[in-house]
């Protein structure tokens, strides 16, 4: 009569298998807990509830061997857990085999000392088979039914009889007719007990199918985002290449040009040309700059530890208007410490600054805060006094080339190379908009571990 659990691993990653394993493991140990107490329960009911003779020292024996055996693998899945790293998945497979094996051979016995295959909770065996087929592998649930075939076809031969199950009863029941014997009560109990677990992992796997669904496809919308980038960064540092020299060439002429002119005392609308001409050819470099800065965020930069404070500070200095925003802190928040690419992510941050200070009136100033949220995640909010976005606007905010801003304002990358990076680090960046009411775009990003001792970096 034990119950099991499923194992649901993600083969995404050795690491993620063996926590998700882990997981398993410790619900297992639950289950077999509570298992004991129902074989515990089920005993003393059926022996002094309803007085049916029983072999009360072997059946708790069994019962005490299973409560040993949940101890033990307990403590090893403690240990495992607490060597995530170095956990040798084959092993652990091996060990749950071994603990459903024992499992199902305990409820073996149980039932030769019950009254065999007639015992009704004899139905548990099917319930440890579809159970088992979700923790291990095929070959260990083809081995698992092996051994449940030669415990049934055992009980068929060997057992020790319980005369109360082969009873009939002639009592009148409330309907004119007779109650059903004792075993059809079991035969019900056994039921009810199993349909209950059936349920309850079918509703599990379900949801670990339905998150494991989803987490793929995160995976894939963060994969088809950073080919984008990598796609940008290319194709800015391919323009950049290209367009430098001609630009530089096209520079150096304009100025010989307009020096020439300036000899010639030629019409001064012709050196007002040639001037628009050497703004124009600046104005093209920096676009250029800007886009090798912007798509080509610094991968390469190392994660460092920065406090929240030390970061927006970083924000902050490298804007222009600076008297336009505020920064403020909730308790704590200014002191706690993330690991993290200080500049790459300062850049992504003052990209998101800056589009706000873009969308508010002048004159009105830009709030940028911290708040902690929960034990292990910051929030960085950026708040604007613009006319706000529409449900529209706010469903494209985050596609590349995307922008409200007019032309050659804006390339429309600021905010997805944002997303990029905070997602890359583990967070999330997300806006909440109204028209006429302003925006507040949300940074969430992953604390420091607290137990680390590595202190902030400058």
């Amino acid at each position: 009569m034990s119950d099991s659990s499923g194992v649901f691993t993600s083969e995404t990653g050795s690491a993620q298998a063996s926590i998700s394993g882990l997981v398993g493991a410790a619900e297992l140990v639950r289950l077999r807990w509570v298992a004991v107490i129902g074989q515990l329960v089920t005993v003393v009911v059926v022996r002094f509830g309803l007085g049916i003779e029983l072999p009360m020292v072997p059946l708790s024996c069994l019962i005490l061997l299973t409560a040993a055996s949940n101890v033990t693998f307990a403590a090893w899945v403690g240990r495992s857990r607490g060597a995530i790293e170095g956990i040798d998945r084959a092993r652990e497979r091996w060990v749950l085999a071994m603990i459903l094996a024992l499992d199902l051979t305990l409820l073996t016995a149980m039932l030769y000392f019950t009254g065999g295959v007639a015992n009704p909770f004899a139905l548990f065996y099917m319930v440890n088979l579809g159970l088992s087929a979700s923790v291990v592998e095929r070959r260990w649930a083809w081995g698992l039914f092996a051994l449940t075939a030669v415990g049934y076809l055992l009980l068929l031969i060997a057992y020790v009889d319980l005369p109360v199950l082969r009873q009939t009863t002639d009592r009148p029941g409330p309907f004119g007719t007779s109650l059903p014997p004792i075993r059809h009560w079991g035969s019900l109990a056994a039921f009810l007990a199993c349909g209950a677990v059936i349920v309850h992992f079918s509703a599990r796997v379900n949801r670990e199918l339905r998150l494991r669904e989803q987490a793929l496809r995160d995976a894939g919308e963060q994969r088809a985002r950073t080919e984008k980038l990598e796609a940008l960064a290319t194709l800015a540092a391919g323009a950049a290449h290209e367009l430098a020299t001609p630009l530089s060439t096209i520079a150096v002429v304009a100025k010989e040009l307009d020096r020439t002119l300036g000899r010639l005392a030629a019409d001064p609308s012709a050196r007002e040309d040639m001037g628009l001409i050497r703004r124009e050819v600046d104005r093209c470099r920096t676009i250029l700059d800007r886009m090798a800065s912007d798509a080509g965020q610094p991968s390469g930069e190392p994660l460092r530890i920065s406090t929240v404070g030390h970061l927006l500070e970083r924000v902050v200095a490298g804007l222009d208007g600076r008297n336009e925003v505020v920064t403020q802190f909730e308790s704590g928040a200014e002191s706690a410490r993330l690991r993290l690419p200080i500049e790459g992510t300062a850049q992504a941050l003052r990209g998101l600054v800056r589009n706000a200070i873009d969308a508010s009136p002048s004159g009105l100033s830009i709030v940028l805060s911290a708040a902690l949220v929960g034990p292990n995640m910051v929030a960085l909010r950026v708040r604007d006094r613009g006319s706000g976005m529409t449900e529209a606007i706010l469903q494209r905010v985050s596609e590349p080339f995307f922008t409200t801003k007019p032309p050659g304002a804006g390339m429309g990358l600021g905010v997805f190379l944002a997303r990029t990076l905070v997602e890359r680090l583990g967070g999330s960046l997300s806006f909440e908009s109204a028209p006429h009411q302003g925006t507040v775009a949300t940074v969430l990003l992953p604390l420091l571990d607290a137990s680390a001792n590595e202190r902030p970096q400058p």
